[in-house]
């Protein structure tokens, strides 16, 4: 449900005929904009978007808000509004409103076209402008392909990609923030760019444009290593683990920065290592061997104890006393999850057991409830102006006041997602759509992982497709009503189809894969699907494990599953073992498009679990 409104407006083509470019005053506005609507006031929320550059951007202001606009709103809802999973819906009601007309100071929404005036006489000379400082270099951005240091670590290129602040003429010093990427469902087709546009490396607000750091400064972001492990996505950095190698990555980073804007003589000031998730475990191994930066800034990556950055703590608290502010500061925000509050409470009761209260703004362990994969985003360019800054309070939300007008800025680089292909008609009834037709309908969401949203789904907590919220929730009641517990289920998953180049749906977080030890898939069978027929799950393992049945699952809690319906009565969930010459019988997905999820799900299609 939208956190806008309970309630949907959709307005059809014919009911508001032509689309005219006219303003339309914040009384004319329809109170809810859902997938499928047509309104002037479409092209005003397309035109906002264009203005500000969101993921998904640029959009054909056309007034029909399809399944492109709702996905750049969704974009935006997500870094407008952090803290307020519910918003982030692709629905524009009264608080998405609110947070555009936030966002769109004079001058940054393109005013609509006027006819030139007549000339009419000269305007007066212009007041001779006073002094304007001397720039050396403006704000810029490189990519290397190649650093020999990183070969070990693989990889498409680049290597490294640097962005920096604009720097003053005779410039001879730049401070340097390094950060360490996390784990990516991309694995070993990992893009930089998409690890760039989370990391926090932003000189001002990404949503509004408020002003941050003004330093000059030059930001680091090396490719790592992909390993694998447990998950499949690990990366690491080993080339940055052993003595001196993070200063050497550093003066590789400056002399690129000194070949970009021809200032020669640069050498590094302050130095701050800045870490998301996985990319904690390499701050560990970097620290051990025996780099020193000026600051830490850590974002969700408390997954273990934190030896490392404890030590380096204490060393720099004894050593900067207690005057302000600190020559040194540690900034540390996480998000509850199993794997983390243990480590990272225990962490702030050791922190603030050896940081005296006069510098306790500069030393902090801080709970969020903005999404793991958006504290970077949120958070990094507010740390990087001030390391002190209040943030967030204890319950994770935004403290008020947060400081100055919106002004342009330009969004971080990165290309547009790809327009969906209009799906066609739905398919014949019975007939699942193919993969391909759901590849083309759910396009702008492929491996877009800081779009996904965590929900629960049967046994675990898994990413999943932020327009498919509604209809995982109803496998989830359907699957639990018929009796059916499971172990382990999964969803979202940047890869492709094993043994091809074809990315799976498990790439758009339409596709979920439930106990795969009980419900293999059966690769090369046309014959129908063999369900186990003991009375319990444990027994029907054993015939699966024996290979007399290849599912666990019965054919009531298939039906269930299958009988899901939308509002307008479109199939939501088709199952893999109904494949005609393989059985995936672990395997659902969405057999939707985002326009037909759109209406909403049917409850009366939906079983109540006990």
């Amino acid at each position: 449900m939208t956190g806008d409104l309970a309630t949907t407006q959709v307005l059809p083509a014919e009911a508001v005929g032509p689309c005219p470019d006219v303003p339309v005053p914040p009384e004319g506005r329809p109170r809810l904009l859902r997938t499928g609507a047509v309104h002037p006031a479409v092209r005003d929320v397309q035109r906002r978007l264009n203005a500000l550059a969101v993921p998904g951007t640029p959009l054909t202001e056309d007034c029909v808000l399809g399944p492109r606009t709702a996905a750049a709103v969704r974009a935006f809802q997500v870094v407008a509004m952090p803290t307020t999973p519910a918003d982030h819906d692709g629905v524009v009601g009264p608080r998405t409103w609110a947070a555009l007309d936030a966002a769109a100071a004079p001058g940054r929404v393109p005013p609509r076209p006027v006819p030139p005036a007549p000339p009419g006489p000269p305007p007066p000379a212009p007041s001779p402008p006073g002094p304007v400082p001397a720039v050396g270099a403006a704000a810029g951005r490189r990519e290397v392909a190649t650093v020999a240091l990183l070969r070990a670590h693989g990889g498409a290129p680049p290597d490294l990609v640097l962005r920096w602040t604009a720097l003053p003429a005779g410039a001879t010093r730049v401070d340097v923030v390094v950060h360490l990427h996390g784990y990516s469902g991309q694995r070993a087709a990992m893009r930089l760019a998409d690890k760039e546009r989370i990391a926090g490396l932003d000189w001002q607000d990404p949503v509004t444009g408020t002003p941050g750091r003004a330093t000059a400064t030059l930001a680091v972001l090396p490719r790592g290593r992909w390993f694998g492990g447990a998950g499949g996505d690990g990366f690491d950095f080993p080339a940055l683990a052993r003595p001196g190698a993070l200063d050497d990555l550093v003066q590789v980073a400056v002399r690129e920065l000194a070949s970009a804007t021809g200032l020669p003589g640069l050498t590094r000031g302050r130095l701050v290592l800045t870490a998301h998730s996985g990319g904690g475990a390499a701050v560990e191994r970097v620290l051990a061997a025996g780099a020193d930066p000026d600051e830490i800034h850590l974002f969700d990556t408390t997954y273990g104890t934190p030896t490392q950055v404890r030590a380096w703590a204490a060393r720099h608290v004894a050593r900067d006393g207690t005057g302000t502010p600190p020559a040194s500061a540690l900034r540390v925000l996480w998000h509850r999850h199993p794997q983390v509050t243990g480590h990272a409470t225990a962490f702030a009761a050791a922190l603030a057991s050896v940081v005296p209260v006069a510098v306790r703004r500069w030393y902090r362990v801080e709970e969020t409830t903005v999404e793991h994969g958006l504290i970077p985003r949120t958070f990094g360019w507010r740390l990087l102006a001030d390391a002190g800054a209040d943030v967030v309070d204890a319950a994770g939300r935004p403290l008020p006041g947060r400081p100055g007008p919106p002004v342009p800025a330009p969004a971080p680089p990165a290309p547009a997602p790809p327009a969906p292909v209009p799906p066609g008609p739905p398919p014949a009834a019975g007939r699942a759509r193919t993969t391909a037709e759901l590849r083309a309908a759910w396009a702008a969401y492929r491996c877009a992982d800081a779009l996904m949203v965590r929900v629960r789904v049967l046994s675990h907590t898994t990413p999943v497709n932020p327009l498919a919220v509604d209809a995982y929730a109803a496998l989830d009641a359907a699957l639990r009503a018929t009796g059916y517990r499971a172990r382990r289920t999964w969803a979202y998953t940047c890869r492709s189809i094993a043994g091809t180049t074809v990315a799976s749906l498990h790439s758009y977080g339409t596709a979920v894969d439930v106990d795969p030890a009980w419900n293999p898939h059966r690769l090369r069978t046309t014959a129908p699907v063999r369900f186990a027929t003991a009375a319990t799950v444990e027994q029907r393992a054993a015939e699966v494990a024996a290979g007399t049945a290849d599912t666990v699952l019965t054919p009531e809690q298939v039906a269930a599953v299958e009988a899901v319906r939308t509002r307008e009565g479109h199939r939501v969930w088709a199952w893999g073992g109904r494949w005609r010459t393989s059985h995936d019988s672990m395997h659902f997905q969405v057999d939707a498009t985002p326009a037909e999820l759109a209406a909403g799900i049917d409850p009366a299609t939906v079983p109540t679990p006990p």
